[in-house]
This record gives C-alpha cells, sequence and structure tokens, in this order.
C-alpha cells in the first residue's frame, strides 16, 4: 500500500488568514477511481498492478493531500470539507484525469492530471480555473517512486495555486 505523502515542505508557517474555503469531494475520470495503481505502457492502454494499491481511492487521497497543502499554505482561515464548513466564501472542486505511472522505455515517470475550479460558495460562479497535466521522472520502475513523485508533482502545484486561489477571493 502507497501513499503520496510526503512532509508539507516549502510552505510559510503564517497565521491563518484569509477566505474560508470548502473543499467538495473530488471526481476521477474513467479508469482511475480503483484503489489499485495504474501504469501505461502505452498511450491507449492502461493496466493495474495487482498487488500495488494506493492507501485510500485517488479521490480521496488527492483530496486529503490537496487540503493539507492549503492548510498549511496559511492563506485561508479555514479549509474544510464542503459538510463541515459553515458559510464559507468559496467551494473547491476538483477532476484527476490521470494518476498513474508511465513507463516508456527504458524510463519511468509519475504521471498527475487535475482540473481545479474555484467557485463562490453562494452564487456557483467561476472564480478561479487551474489545469495541469505533468510528469516527474523515478529513479526507477517501483510504484513507491510513482507515489514519491505524485506527491511531488502535487507539492510544486499547490504551493503556487495556494497563493493564486487567496488572491482571486480577495
Amino acid at each position: 500500500i502507497f501513499l503520496p505523502a510526503a512532509p508539507i515542505k516549502g510552505h510559510p508557517k503564517a497565521a491563518k488568514k484569509g477566505a474560508n474555503l470548502a473543499v467538495d469531494d473530488f471526481t476521477v475520470a474513467p479508469g482511475y477511481g480503483r484503489q489499485r495503481m495504474a501504469y501505461r505502457t502505452m498511450e491507449n492502454e492502461l493496466r493495474y498492478y495487482g498487488y500495488r494499491r494506493w492507501v485510500s481511492p485517488p479521490a480521496k487521497l488527492l483530496q486529503s493531500m490537496v487540503m493539507r497543502h492549503l492548510r498549511a499554505s496559511g492563506n485561508f482561515a479555514q479549509v474544510e470539507h464542503e459538510d463541515k464548513l459553515k458559510e464559507p466564501l468559496a467551494l473547491l472542486q476538483a477532476t484527476i484525469d490521470a494518476i498513474e505511472e508511465l513507463d516508456q522505455g527504458d524510463k519511468t515517470y509519475a504521471h498527475l492530471a487535475m482540473r481545479i475550479v474555484v467557485r463562490d460558495a453562494t452564487s456557483l460562479r467561476v472564480l478561479f480555473r487551474h489545469d495541469f497535466d505533468k510528469t516527474f521522472p523515478c529513479t526507477k520502475r517501483h510504484p513507491r517512486e510513482v507515489a514519491h513523485g505524485v506527491s511531488k508533482l502535487l507539492e510544486l502545484e499547490m504551493r503556487q495555486l495556494a497563493t493564486r486561489i487567496s488572491d482571486a477571493l480577495r
């Protein structure tokens, strides 16, 4: 069981300020909702490891990681699941388009693609939108390396997005 949960680095330990941000359940593109880790050796063929699994379904795993990163940024007063937060200013929604190992010849990459939308909590008007589709080179072909790469990709994206989302809510 693999959990891409590297310690959150690079976020300031600032006092919590800013908006209350609710986080909706993440959705997942077909093929990636399973706990079994996916890998791809050809563009049009998705396979799954028999015994290599994420610690929880990818939607819950990445939702939890995104929330941890946003909380650690210090840019928000509160970041909670949408059913636990009263009167949020905004609602973050995300779709996971890919979370997988990519094998290309003798090279292996972690691949993470997501669409993130932040909406006004009252009107549901889109305030912020960000899509990314990135790979991270693995040092060897092993699911643990893929988990590390996915964690690193999300950390790098969220480091930039926390400030950009906070600015969009001002």
